[in-house]
C-alpha cells in the first residue's frame, strides 16, 4: 500500500485559493498594490509576486501600472470575454 496521496497538498490548495482571490480582488479598474494584496491575504509581498507570475503563466491578462499611489496590479477589463 502506498503512503503517497494523489491529492494536492494543503499548501498548494491554499495557494490556488489565494491566487483565485487575488485575481478577483484586482478585477477593478483601480487594481491593488503588492502591499495591499499582501496585507489582504496575510502573506509577504514576495508571495504575491509569485502568485501573480502563476496567474500570468496561466494566461490571465494581469498588468501593472504606475499611479500616484505607486505600482498597481490589475487584470484587463473584460478579461473573461478574452479567455472564453
Amino acid at each position: 500500500m502506498s503512503t503517497t496521496s494523489s491529492r494536492p497538498s494543503h499548501s498548494r490548495g491554499r495557494s490556488v485559493i489565494r491566487e483565485w482571490q487575488i485575481l478577483r480582488s484586482i478585477e477593478g479598474r483601480a487594481g491593488k498594490t503588492l502591499a495591499e494584496l499582501a496585507a489582504l491575504h496575510g502573506v509577504h509581498q514576495r508571495t504575491i509576486r509569485r502568485d501573480i507570475q502563476v496567474l500570468e503563466a496561466a494566461g490571465f491578462p494581469v498588468v501593472d501600472e504606475w499611479t500616484e499611489s505607486g505600482r498597481r496590479w490589475r487584470v484587463v477589463v473584460d478579461w473573461r470575454k478574452e479567455v472564453a
